[in-house]
């Protein structure tokens, strides 16, 4: 029991002796409040801002052109066109014009008649039908001049003799026709001459009833021919269906010329 008094009057004296000790030491004072350091300019923020702004607009532009604009890969599919496109680009740039497209135009249908006709015509080959008394024939003969008369007219009246022709209708023609003031024995009437150029008229159901004159060059050729000299003609007869009486100077010949 005495021992616990002795340690509880330790004990107060120690405590009396801190207490003692803290009342003899120096008051602190307060620290004076101070001004924390301005923070500093961060001199980084506008490199990083312009870094974000070229990062967009580069993704914007790869959005754009390599997706298309709607986010979507173009495919291998439209790799052609864009080839297209080039090649057309390039030719507008070279100003190359591609030429319309125009039409064909078919050759009008020849009858087979009409090819025939040309050849023979080309060949000098005769065509002369009897069947409708028409056509061309290649004569080769002389002219002799007969004085005729015909009711109040009169005149210088010019055959043309065939010696040879390879037309055996145009003879028929003549041969049946003999009577007629138009033809003679292998002759065929050419017209009458006037002022030295051989003048005639012609009907035919084609041009109707014409008076025809042969030039200079063509009447002397006629007019120069004899039968030891003859000269060959292109005779073309045009169809005449009508009938009745004729002047003087006519002839069942429309178109007289030298032959080539």
């Amino acid at each position: 029991m005495e021992k616990d008094e002795n340690i509880l009057k330790e004990a107060e004296e120690e405590a009396k002796r801190i207490h003692d000790l803290e009342a003899q030491a120096p008051v602190e004072q307060p620290a004076e409040p101070t001004q924390a350091p301005e923070p500093k300019k961060d001199n980084k923020l506008p490199l990083i801002l312009l870094a974000v702004l070229i990062l967009a607009i580069g993704g914007f532009a790869v959005w754009y052109f390599v997706l298309g604009g709607n986010g979507k890969s173009s495919s291998k599919k439209e790799e052609p066109k864009q080839e297209e496109k080039k090649e057309e680009t390039k030719e507008d740039n070279n100003e190359i014009i591609e030429p319309e497209e125009q039409p064909v135009q078919q050759p009008e249908p020849v009858q087979e008649g009409e090819n025939k006709e040309e050849e023979k015509e080309q060949k000098n080959i005769s065509t002369f039908s009897i069947d409708n008394e028409t056509g061309i024939a290649y004569v080769e003969g002389y002219a002799t001049i007969e004085h005729k008369e015909y009711y109040n007219e009169e005149g210088d009246y010019i055959f043309f003799n065939i010696i040879k022709t390879d037309s055996n209708d145009l003879m028929q023609f003549i041969e049946g026709s003999q009577g007629n003031s138009y033809v003679g024995d292998k002759a065929i009437g050419l017209g009458c001459k006037n002022d030295d150029i051989i003048q005639y008229y012609n009907h035919s159901d084609e041009a109707g009833f014409v008076f025809y004159k042969l030039d200079e060059e063509t009447t002397n050729n006629i007019l120069n021919s004899t039968e030891d000299t003859p000269i060959k003609l292109k005779l073309e007869r045009l169809r005449f269906t009508g009938g009745g009486e004729a002047p003087l100077c006519y002839s069942h010949i429309t178109y007289v010329s030298i032959a080539e």
